[in-house]
């Protein structure tokens, strides 16, 4: 069970975790995160994806999809888009948001299992064009395992300086981290997606010849120039970006 100052940090990072997704669930609408006071409570109606975190709080975080967008991603042309593909990359920011973790796979899981989690923590992710703010995606919060000390405030939260020194840096030089080049983002409806045909052009957000990003476990690092090395791309790093510099 968690404790009132566990849950405080672990409400903090949810929101963090549901602003980061809002961005980039495929839900045809622009997201908002809805009101978290428990006001509003999750159904098990819909198809939940999850993904496993490790860190200071072990656990994962659930994504409930409205069968509707289920439905659509289904009857995609070229082929059925599976829900877990779809959402794997906004679960995966999502994780990141929440601060230095390890991010674990990203697969189905049960949604009634998850709702009926006495200590599982919810936020309602609504339409922001809708004067109803209706409610589009749930996402939700399942703390597993705090490893933390006794006595320690715990929760998805930074680490102290004591718990992320030397030591602890040199058990996670052995994690492999999912490292990404990002030319530029744009936003687009599931019915423009699901009208993309081989040759159609996706206009990106950024201008050509500006640099690229790097992120690391969907978190910005570094920017550079793409390059070719022996007919493969590469980045030739420009700058690296100081914490709390990312926009």
């Amino acid at each position: 069970m968690t404790t009132p100052t566990t849950q405080s940090a672990a409400h903090a990072a949810l929101l963090a975790a549901a602003a980061a997704a809002a961005e980039q669930l495929p839900a045809g609408a622009t997201l908002a995160v809805g009101p978290s006071d428990g006001s509003l409570a999750p159904t098990a109606d819909g198809s939940g994806v999850a993904a496993a975190f490790t860190g200071a709080v072990s656990g994962s975080l659930v994504v409930i999809v409205d069968p509707s967008l289920e439905e659509a991603l289904a009857g995609a042309e070229g082929g059925p888009l599976p829900i877990v593909d779809a959402v794997a990359p906004a679960l995966r920011a999502a994780v990141a948001a929440m601060g230095p973790s390890v991010p674990g796979a990203v697969t189905a899981t049960d949604v009634a299992a998850a709702v009926a989690d006495p200590d599982a923590l919810w936020v309602p992710l609504v339409d922001a064009n809708s004067e109803a703010q209706e409610v589009v995606v749930w996402l939700g919060l399942l703390i597993a395992q705090a490893s933390v000390p006794s006595g320690t405030p715990s929760g998805p939260a930074i680490p102290t300086q004591s718990t992320a020194g030397r030591a602890g840096m040199a058990l996670l030089r052995g994690v492999e981290m999912v490292v990404t080049v990002e030319l530029g983002r744009t936003r687009m409806s599931v019915k423009d997606l699901l009208a993309l045909t081989p040759g159609s052009v996706v206009e990106l957000d950024r201008a050509a010849g500006a640099p690229a990003d790097l992120l690391v476990n969907g978190r910005l690092l570094a920017r550079g120039e793409v390059v070719v090395v022996d007919e493969d791309y590469g980045l030739r790093i420009t700058e690296i970006v100081e914490p709390g510099a990312e926009d």
